[in-house]
C-alpha cells in the first residue's frame, strides 16, 4: 500500500480515531465488569465459603497452566488479520484463521484428556481437606469442559479483535455477564453451591462461544471454515510467533498463579482464599487499564503496514505519556485506600480477615505498576512482529519468580512469596524498557524524563497531601465506621488526590500544546463519529 503524504496523514487519522473509540468502548465494557465484580464477589463467598472459594482459585490456576499449550496463537491471529485487513486480503485471512482454529480444536480434546488422566496427581499436591475433594474433584473435570469450548470457539472472538470492532465485543461482553449474575443466583440461592457456580460456567461459556461465532460470520461475510488447504508456511509462521509469545506470557502466568499454587501446597486453601480476593481486587483495576491498550495491538499492525519507524516511535511515546497520567494516580491512591476499598467491597464477610487481602493488595501494587508502564511497548512490539523483545524480559521475570517465590515462602510464609512474586514483576518490567528502547534508538533518560517523572512526582506530592489530610487515620478506624459513611470518605479522598494530581499536571510542561489539543478533539462527539 502506497499512500501520498496527505493520504498518509488521513489514514494515520483514521486509525487513531478508530483506536480512540475501541478504548472508549472497552473503557464502558471493563467498567461494567468491575460493578458486576464488585457486587457478584462478595455474594459468592458468603454462599459458598472461603474455602471454597480458594479451590475455586486453584482449579482456575491449575487449568490457565494447562491453556499454555495453545503456543500463544491468538496474539499472531490478531497481528495478520489486522495486517490483512488493511490490504483487503480476504484469502490470507481464512488461511490464518483456519490453521488457528485447527490448533485450538487438538488442543482442546489434549486438554480434556491429559486432565482427566492426570487429575488425582494434580490435585494431591494441595491441602483440600476430606471433606472437600468429591467437590473439587467434579468441579476440576468441569472446569477442563468449560476451558475445552472456550478455546475452541476463541478464535472467533480473536477475528473480532483483529477486525478492531471492540464495539461489539463488549456489547457481547455485558449481555453475557448479565446472563451469568443471573445464573449464579439462581443456582446459589437452588442450593446448589460450589457445584452450580462451575455448572452456571460452563452454560454461560457455550452461551457466549455461540453468540460470537454468529456475530462474527455476520460482521465477516469472508469467512470460511475448512475452504482453504492447510498452508505450511502459514502453520509455521504461526507457530514461529506464537512459541515467542507464549514463552513470554509463561511469565504473565506465573506471576498470576504461582503464589496461589505455593500457597495452597506449603500453607492452606484458606489462606489461598484470601490471597485470590487481594490479587482479584488489583487485577481488576488492572484489566481496567489494560483494556484502555487493548486495541492498540491491532492498530500497531495496521499503522506498521503503511507507516515508517519514527512514526511507531511517536505513537509510542505520546501513547506512554498519556497512559502513565492515568496509571500513577490511579495505583497510588488504589494503594493508599486498599483497607477502604476492601471494606466497601467485601463488608464483614470476612471478618477482621480482611486485612490480609489488603496487604496482597498493597504488595501487587507495588510491583505491577512499573510493569503497566511497559503496556504500550508491549503491545506495539507484538504488533510489529518483535515478541523476542518481550521474551527476553519475561525470562527474567519467570526465573526470578521462581528463584524468588519458593525458598521465601519456605521461609517467611504467605507473604515472602508474595513479596517475591512483585520484585521479578518490577525487575521483568525495567528489563523490557531498557530492551525496546534500544530497538527503538530512545534513551532511557529521556524516556523517563518525558513520560514517568512528572505523573510520578505530582503522584506522590498528591499522596502525601491526601494522607496529610487525615485518610491515613480514617483508614485506621475504619471498622468503626458504616458502609455508606465510609463510601463518602472514600469519594472525598479521591476528589481531594485527584485537585492535587491534575493542579501539579497540567502545571508542568509534560503535555505541549499539540497533545492538548489531541486530549480536547478526542474528547468531542465530531472526533469520534
Amino acid at each position: 500500500m502506497n499512500l501520498g503524504g496527505d493520504e498518509k496523514t488521513y489514514a494515520m487519522t483514521q486509525i487513531i480515531r478508530k483506536l480512540v473509540k475501541n478504548t472508549a468502548f472497552n473503557t464502558v465494557g471493563y467498567f461494567w465488569s468491575l460493578i458486576v465484580s464488585f457486587f457478584l464477589t462478595p455474594y459468592v463467598i458468603i454462599n459458598i465459603g472461603v474455602a471454597n472459594f480458594g479451590i475455586w482459585a486453584i482449579i482456575g490456576a491449575v487449568i490457565s497452566y494447562f491453556s499454555l499449550a495453545d503456543i500463544a496463537v491468538h496474539q499472531p491471529l490478531i497481528k495478520y488479520i489486522a495486517e490483512f485487513h488493511a490490504k483487503k486480503e480476504h484469502y490470507e485471512i481464512n488461511k490464518v484463521i483456519n490453521v488457528v482454529f485447527l490448533i485450538c480444536l487438538l488442543l482442546s480434546v489434549l486438554v480434556l484428556v491429559v486432565g482427566l488422566l492426570l487429575v488425582t496427581p494434580i490435585l494431591s499436591l494441595f491441602r483440600i481437606t476430606p471433606e472437600l475433594k468429591a467437590s473439587t474433584f467434579f468441579a476440576f473435570k468441569l472446569g477442563l469442559v468449560t476451558f475445552g469450548v472456550k478455546n475452541l470457539f476463541s478464535v472467533f472472538h480473536t477475528l473480532l479483535v483483529g477486525l478492531q470492532r471492540f464495539g461489539i465485543i463488549n456489547k457481547i461482553n455485558i449481555y453475557v455477564s448479565i446472563l451469568n449474575v443471573l445464573g449464579t443466583i439462581v443456582f446459589l440461592e437452588k442450593g446448589y453451591g460450589f457445584h452450580g457456580i462451575m455448572i452456571n460456567a460452563l452454560i454461560i461459556t457455550i452461551i457466549d462461544s455461540l453468540i460470537t461465532l454468529i456475530v462474527s460470520i455476520k460482521i465477516y461475510p469472508s469467512l470460511r471454515l475448512f475452504s482453504c488447504p492447510l498452508n505450511k508456511d502459514v502453520f509455521k509462521k504461526i507457530l514461529s510467533f506464537g512459541i515467542v509469545v507464549r514463552i513470554t506470557e509463561l511469565a504473565g502466568f506465573m506471576n498470576d498463579s504461582i503464589d496461589k499454587l505455593l500457597i495452597g501446597h506449603f500453607l492452606s486453601i484458606n489462606m489461598v482464599g484470601f490471597f485470590e480476593v487481594g490479587q482479584r481486587a488489583v487485577n481488576k483495576f488492572r484489566g481496567l487499564l489494560f483494556s484502555l491498550i487493548a486495541p492498540i495491538m491491532p492498530a500497531t499492525s495496521e499503522i506498521s503496514a503503511s507507516h515508517k519507524k519514527e512514526e511507531l516511535i511517536n505513537f509510542y511515546i505520546k501513547g506512554t505519556k498519556y497512559f502513565n497520567f492515568i496509571i500513577f494516580p490511579c495505583m497510588l491512591f488504589l494503594f493508599l485506600t486498599a483497607g477502604m476499598f476492601m471494606f466497601l467491597w467485601m463488608g464483614y464477610s470476612l471478618g477482621l480477615s480482611y486485612r490480609i487481602p489488603v496487604g496482597v493488595m498493597r504488595i501487587l501494587i507495588a510491583g505491577m505498576t512499573i510493569n503497566f508502564v511497559t503496556a504500550m511497548g508491549y503491545n506495539i512490539a507484538i504488533g510489529v512482529g518483535k515478541p523476542d523483545i518481550p521474551l527476553k524480559s519475561g525470562l527474567v521475570m519467570l526465573t526470578l519468580n521462581i528463584g524468588l517465590s519458593v525458598p521465601l515462602i519456605i521461609k517467611y510464609g504467605f507473604w515472602g512469596t508474595i513479596v517475591g512474586g512483585a520484585v521479578a514483576v518490577f525487575v521483568g518490567s525495567v528489563v523490557f524498557i531498557v530492551l525496546f528502547n534500544k530497538w527503538l534508538g530512545i534513551s532511557n533518560f529521556s524516556f523517563f524524563k518525558h513520560t514517568i517523572a512528572i505523573p510520578l512526582i505530582a503522584t506522590v506530592v498528591a499522596g502525601i497531601v491526601t494522607y496529610l489530610g487525615r485518610m491515613g487515620t480514617l483508614l485506621f478506624y475504619l471498622e468503626f465506621f458504616p458502609r455508606l459513611k465510609g463510601f463518602e470518605i472514600f469519594i472525598v479522598s479521591g476528589i481531594l488526590f485527584m485537585s492535587v494530581y491534575l493542579y501539579i499536571v497540567l502545571r508542568s510542561n509534560y503535555f505541549d500544546k499539540s497533545e492538548i489539543t489531541f486530549l480536547k478533539n478526542i474528547c468531542s462527539r465530531k472526533f469520534l463519529l
